[in-house]
């Protein structure tokens, strides 16, 4: 019966982790090329420092969902694991 809820719950878990979700990017490229299409020149180091400053704020954003699937995975794993002990008891 352990084996069966162990498989229950690695499944869940194994759902949270593969469901489509939105992640940020942090380069936006439209606003530079737009600038060049127009004709004005464009400062590498005005974009470098854009480009830095939103990817750190995005890393951050991401980094939640990313540890939050991590723990997921983490607990799949220990699960399945579980889950062949489980399987491996009740045939014996």
């Amino acid at each position: 019966m352990a084996a069966f809820a162990f498989f229950g719950v690695t499944e869940i878990l194994a759902i949270i982790v593969l469901w489509p979700r939105t992640w940020n990017f942090a380069h936006g490229i439209a606003g530079p090329l737009g600038d060049v299409e127009n004709g004005t020149s464009v400062n590498s180091d005005d974009v470098l420092y854009t480009w830095t400053k939103h990817f750190e704020a995005w890393r951050a954003t991401n980094q939640r969902k990313l540890d939050c699937l991590m723990t997921c995975f983490a607990w799949a794993c220990a699960l399945a694991g579980l889950q062949v002990i489980a399987w491996g008891l009740a045939i014996v």
